[in-house]
């Protein structure tokens, strides 16, 4: 594809279409947006827009002339409109001159156009910042998103250069009677491979091997700031089956930051029992089978079949359990509880989504499947109650221990996921199976008998005095309409997601609208910014936990007092 970078002669066509992409990828999205993520959103989406253009015109050049000039002179003859196609012709025949003027003209409007998209993005983002009560970030900044942007996007263009050298280098292997056409087919697909594992394979395994090394460092030892706790009922003491130094950072913190006996009482002004917390981290454990033996002994250690409801939590990527999902539960049974988590990775996240989802999903399918065995081995009327919590990568944790929704009401008493990812199969299973007529947003299944979704605590409460009848067991999961975590997927590149075709749910920006390849980038960065933004927006449940877990453990006190008494992370 000759011409898609060469110093002092850039493509047209790609100019054009890459500056409509950085003035597009002004627009608003699902949360506001500093000026360097505006900048590095612009700049991908004008290079992505560039290259569309290059491919365009080639395309163009080498045989959609040809078949556009075949099918219009058949179309116009049609309906005798032999003049219209001689000034078709004369037009298309349009000397370099007048053809640089034209492309000039173009290039102009696309800057007049850019620059009023511009002057809007800085309102939209103010209006976004003023929505969630967010201080305002751009200011005399926002001049930085033009040259860091447009920085960023030639950047982009020297290294699709680079890749294209290599690619013309080999393609000269190629007989030399070939034709232009076919060497430059040649050089496009040898760069295009290329890219495509520089994409797929050695940036992200560099990247999880950066983090694993890091990671592990981290999270080898228990957090310096965690007391080891003296308590019997929780991992780590003396008499735990899992050590104190297996933890980890993430185990340590858990087993030592939640409510005592005391606390709850204090809340509930009721007798309570000490809460029961079990972790089994990935030091010292060759499998997950080895983890969950672990787990099992310190149950029936403690006698965790005696208590009233017993939790399975699910963890992220790193190992961390969400201390309000577990103080809520806690709270909410006046302590007359066992939570129970365990650690498959050490890696964020995000790194670990790209890394192996199939390992997140067989720790999921190993401890729900131990604990539930557990909890059937008993007596009927000895069996605790049995929930399930997951957020972010600890839904998909915990959707993968089953086969579908029937799965889930033979085996559990109720599950509460939140923020699920797009990629979670069983959630997008559900949603594209949505009752007709109900937003992907805030979808309905099944009449809402076992499963319903709520954006926020009001959709939640409205749900328990609701007519309709929701049955036991119960599956809430909580998706705010901006998490971009939810909605992100690789979709967005060439697809509109039925979420953007509706009317916006709780939080969005009524002007957020899909734009192809630009709004996979808006998403994108709106990623990295989905805990930066205030409680109950972007990725931030708050206590939302809270009235989720009762709804589906169907609690009826009054959640105010145990709200205030919450430490929301």
């Amino acid at each position: 594809m000759g011409g898609f970078f060469k110093p002092g002669r850039l493509n047209s066509w790609g100019l054009i279409l890459g500056g409509i992409m950085f003035a597009v990828a002004a627009t608003p999205s699902l949360l506001p947006r500093s000026w360097l993520f505006q900048a590095v959103a612009s700049g991908f989406s004008a290079a992505s827009g560039y290259g569309l253009g290059v491919f365009l015109r080639w395309n163009w050049r080498n045989w959609g002339r040809e078949v556009a000039a075949v099918f219009g002179h058949k179309f116009l003859k049609a309906f005798a409109l032999e003049e219209e196609w001689a000034a078709f012709k004369e037009w298309a025949a349009l000397s370099e001159k007048a053809r640089v003027r034209l492309e000039l003209v173009l290039l102009a409007l696309v800057l007049v156009w850019a620059s009023y998209i511009s002057v809007s993005a800085i309102r939209w983002q103010r209006e976004l910042h003023e929505y969630m009560g967010m201080p305002q970030q751009l200011g005399w900044k926002a001049l930085g998103i033009v040259p860091i942007g447009l920085g960023l996007w030639a950047l982009v263009l020297l290294i699709v250069h680079a890749l294209l050298q290599l690619g013309r280098f080999v393609a000269r292997i190629a007989p030399d009677h070939w034709t232009a056409a076919a060497h430059s087919i040649i050089a496009g697909f040898v760069a295009l491979s290329l890219g495509l594992w520089l994409v797929d394979s050695v940036i992200p395994g560099t990247v999880i091997r950066v983090f694993e090394s890091g990671a592990a460092v981290t999270n080898a030892s228990p957090d310096p700031d965690a007391q080891r706790p003296s308590d019997p009922l929780k991992s780590g003491s003396e008499y735990s089956f899992n050590r104190w130094d297996d933890l980890g950072a993430q185990g340590s913190r858990f087993v030592t930051m939640g409510p005592s006996k005391a606390d709850i009482e204090r809340v509930t002004g009721q007798p309570a029992k000490e809460p029961i917390r079990m972790y089994a981290g990935l030091r010292g454990a060759e499998d997950p089978s080895e983890q969950t033996t672990r787990l099992l002994a310190d149950l029936r250690r403690t006698h965790a079949h005696e208590r009233k409801a017993v939790l399975i939590a699910g963890t992220t990527g790193t190992g961390w359990v969400n201390p309000t999902a577990a103080q809520s539960f806690e709270l909410l049974y006046g302590g007359d509880t066992a939570v129970v988590a365990m650690q498959y990775s050490n890696l964020p996240s995000p790194v670990q989504f790209i890394s192996s989802k199939t390992q997140v999903h067989e720790s999921g399918k190993a401890l729900v499947s131990a604990i539930v065995a557990w909890r059937d081995s008993l007596p009927a009327e000895q069996r605790p109650e049995l929930y399930l919590f997951g957020e972010s990568l600890g839904t998909t944790q915990g959707e993968g221990a089953f086969d579908g929704v029937r799965d889930i009401t033979r085996q559990l008493d109720g599950v509460l996921w939140v923020g699920p990812p797009n990629s979670n199969e069983l959630w997008a299973s559900i949603s594209l199976r949505r009752d007709p007529g109900t937003r992907e947003v805030a979808p309905e299944y099944g009449g809402g008998t076992t499963v319903r979704f709520a954006e926020n605590s009001q959709q939640i409460g409205r749900m328990l005095h609701d007519a309709a009848p929701w049955n036991r067991p119960r599956i809430l999961y909580i998706q705010h309409a901006t998490d971009p975590i939810v909605w992100w997927s690789p979709n967005l590149l060439f697809e509109q997601p039925d979420w953007l075709r509706e009317s916006p749910g709780i939080g969005r920006h009524p002007s957020m609208s899909w734009q192809p390849v630009v709004t996979f980038w808006q998403v994108t960065l709106d990623m990295a910014n989905s805990v930066s933004v205030p409680t109950y927006y972007g990725h931030n449940y708050g206590s939302e936990v809270l009235d989720g877990l009762a709804a589906i453990t169907g609690y009826e006190g009054d959640l105010e007092p145990l709200r205030e008494a919450l430490v929301v992370y």
